[in-house]
C-alpha cells in the first residue's frame, strides 16, 4: 500500500511540474493554499491596473520566443549526443581478446631485429678477366679493383681513352649507362651553332652532375679530358677549349664514348669430374645429398630457407600460400651436371643468361667432346630440343641446378 502511495505521488509531483511555468518554484500543499490566499486578498485591496500596462511589449514577446527556440535547439542536440553514445559499443582501451593479448605481449617483449643483409650471389664465386691477363680467379670486388688499375696503368697517359675505359667496366650496368647518356648530351649541346645557347652549355654546376657523373668511375677523367676544367670556387665545371675544329673533336669523343670496350669477366665453373662406375646403379638419378654443395648452392639454401621462414611467420590466407610456395625465386648462377654414356659426370657452373650453346662449347673445349653434337641431351624424361639450344638456361627453367644426360640420338628412353 505504502508503494501505491508513493507511486501517485510521484505522478502528482511530475504533473506539477509538466503544468507549471518557467522559473515557478513548486511547495507543499499548506504553502500552495497559503500563497493562494494571500494573491487573492492582495489582489482585493489593490486596484485594478490598467489593461494596457498588464499587457506584454512586441520585444520582449519576440526576446521570450528566440530564448525558446534555442533552448528547444540545444535540447535536441543533447538528446541526439545521448542517443550517440548509447549506440556505441564501449571497450576498454586496453581491452584485447586472451589470444591476441599473448602475442602482443611477446611482440612487445622481443627486441628489435637487425636488419639482416641482402645475399649476393656474386659474393659465393670467383672471377677472372684474361684480356687484362687477370688470369687468377678472385671475388668480384677484388677483381673490380684490378680491372681499374690495369685499366689506368695502360691507358692513363690518355685522359679520354681510359675515361670511357672506366665508365664501361667499373660501375654497375646501369650506372655507366646514366652517365654514358649524361656525357652524349652535354657533347651534343656543344655541337650548336648559336652563339647564345653554346656560352650558356659551356659551364656545368657541379651539384647537378654530381651523381650522375662525378661520383661514376671514369667520369671526372672523361669530363676533364674533353676540357672541363673546375673553377677555383669548387662550383662550377667550364669549357676551356676553342671552336676552332671543335665540331671535329666532338665527334671523336662522342664515338671513344659509345664503342668503348667491355673486358669480359668470366666466373669459375668449379668444373668436377665424378666416375660413376663405382656406384650400383650409375643410371639413377641421384640424390643431390651425395655430392658436396658448392658456395653457390649453400648461398642458395640459405635464401630459401630464409623466404620459408618468413612466410611461415606471416599471417596468410590459404591462396597466398599456395602463390608463394609455387613461385620461384629467380637466380643469376646455375649448377650443371652432364651424365655421359661412359658414366661419367661433369659438373661446372654457368651463369643463367648463357645457353645450352655455351655449355656444349665449353664441353668440347675443355673435356674434348667432339662429338657431343651427336647425341641427344635430356633432362628429366624430356629431351631437349636443338632448337632451343639457343636458349637461355633462365628460360629454359635450369637453375639453379639441373641434370642433363647423353643419349644416342633418336634412342628411346628407358
Amino acid at each position: 500500500m505504502k508503494n501505491i502511495k508513493e507511486f501517485f505521488s510521484k505522478k502528482k509531483l511530475s504533473y506539477k511540474f509538466s503544468n507549471a511555468p518557467p522559473g515557478h518554484k513548486l511547495g507543499t500543499k499548506e504553502e500552495a493554499s497559503a500563497q493562494r490566499s494571500s494573491s487573492s486578498s492582495a489582489s482585493a485591496s489593490k486596484p485594478q491596473a490598467s489593461s494596457s500596462s498588464s499587457r506584454e511589449t512586441p520585444a520582449s514577446s519576440s526576446a521570450s520566443a528566440e530564448r525558446i527556440k534555442t533552448a528547444a535547439a540545444e535540447a535536441a542536440e543533447r538528446r541526439q549526443a545521448q542517443q550517440l553514445e548509447k549506440s556505441k559499443v564501449k571497450f576498454p582501451k586496453s581491452y584485447l581478446p586472451p589470444l591476441e593479448k599473448e602475442i602482443e605481449d611477446e611482440r612487445k617483449a622481443e627486441p628489435e631485429p637487425e636488419p639482416e643483409e641482402k645475399i649476393n650471389e656474386d659474393d659465393a664465386h670467383k672471377f677472372n678477366c684474361p684480356d687484362l691477363d687477370i688470369v687468377e680467379y678472385s671475388s668480384l670486388a677484388s677483381l673490380k679493383e684490378q680491372i681499374m688499375e690495369k685499366i689506368k696503368s695502360n691507358f692513363g697517359e690518355d685522359p679520354i681513352i681510359c675515361g670511357s675505359l672506366l665508365i664501361r667496366n667499373c660501375n654497375p650496368r646501369e650506372k655507366g649507362n646514366v652517365c654514358i647518356s649524361t656525357l652524349e648530351a652535354i657533347l651534343n649541346n656543344l655541337r650548336t651553332e648559336d652563339e647564345e645557347a653554346f656560352a650558356k652549355f659551356t659551364k656545368l654546376r657541379k651539384i647537378k652532375i654530381e651523381p650522375k657523373i662525378l661520383s661514376a668511375n671514369g667520369g671526372l677523367e672523361f669530363l676533364t679530358g674533353i676540357g672541363f676544367n673546375l673553377s677555383e670556387d669548387g662550383e662550377w665545371f667550364t669549357f676551356n677549349d676553342s671552336k676552332n675544329g671543335l665540331d671535329e673533336k666532338l665527334l671523336y669523343y662522342l664515338d671513344v664514348l659509345t664503342t668503348s670496350a667491355v673486358f669480359p669477366i668470366f666466373v669459375d665453373r668449379e668444373a668436377c669430374v665424378y666416375d660413376l662406375n663405382g656406384l650400383n646403379t650409375p643410371n639413377v638419378n641421384f640424390d643431390d645429398k651425395i655430392f658436396e654443395m658448392t658456395k653457390d648452392e649453400l648461398t642458395r639454401e640459405q635464401q630459401i630457407r630464409k623466404e620459408i621462414a618468413d612466410r611461415e611467420s606471416t599471417l596468410m590466407t590459404k591462396a597466398m600460400r599456395e602463390r608463394f610456395i609455387t613461385r620461384k625465386p629467380k637466380s643469376r648462377y646455375t649448377r650443371l651436371r652432364y651424365k655421359r654414356l661412359d658414366f661419367k659426370m661433369i659438373e661446372a657452373t654457368f651463369r643463367t643468361n648463357e645457353t645450352l650453346y655455351d655449355f656444349i662449347r665449353w664441353l668440347k673445349d675443355d673435356h674434348s667432346m667432339e662429338d657431343i653434337e651427336n647425341y641427344d641431351i635430356t633432362c628429366g624424361t624430356q629431351t631437349i630440343p636443338v632448337e632451343d639450344w639457343d636458349k637461355t638456361f633462365l628460360d629454359l627453367d635450369f637453375y639453379p641446378k639441373v641434370t642433363f644426360y647423353q643419349r644416342l640420338r633418336n634412342a628411346p628412353m628407358e
